[in-house]
């Protein structure tokens, strides 16, 4: 373009608002105001950082398609971590209840034969105490 095209042009461009900023720009500032808070929460629910980190992580990823700023406070997103935490604890409930034991760890022939002694052994000592008459053994 021309000086003359950009000074043609100058008057009506200075009727326009300054281009917005971006929408996550907010949320973007928001994150680094608050995610070491946010982090440590959590930590102290789970037990380790990392799962902490993405539990602020999935947080963010959900708000961010419906971050209306001034609007969504800081208590609504812990109570987002808070309730993430939750659903992590949950989830590993559900796989600790889930745990099947592991087929195949069975004592060997010679473990049950020894215990098998050992428990005969403790009985003949049992039925030679006085009174072992009157034992159910």
């Amino acid at each position: 373009m021309d000086s003359e095209t950009l000074r043609l042009a100058e008057p009506a461009l200075k009727g326009l608002a300054p281009p917005a900023a971006s929408p996550g720009a907010d949320l973007i500032t928001f994150y680094r105001r608050h995610r070491l808070s946010l982090v440590r929460f959590p930590v102290l629910l789970v037990g380790d950082q990392e799962t902490a980190e993405d539990v602020v992580q999935d947080v963010f990823a959900r708000l961010h398609g419906m971050w209306r700023p001034g609007v969504t406070t800081i208590a609504y997103v812990r109570t987002c971590v808070l309730n993430g935490s939750r659903s992590v604890l949950r989830r590993r409930a559900v796989a600790l209840r889930r745990v099947e034991p592991v087929a195949g760890l069975a004592d060997s022939a010679e473990t049950v034969a020894l215990i098998g002694e050992s428990r005969r052994e403790v009985l003949r000592a049992l039925a030679c105490l006085p009174g072992a008459s009157a034992r159910p053994w």
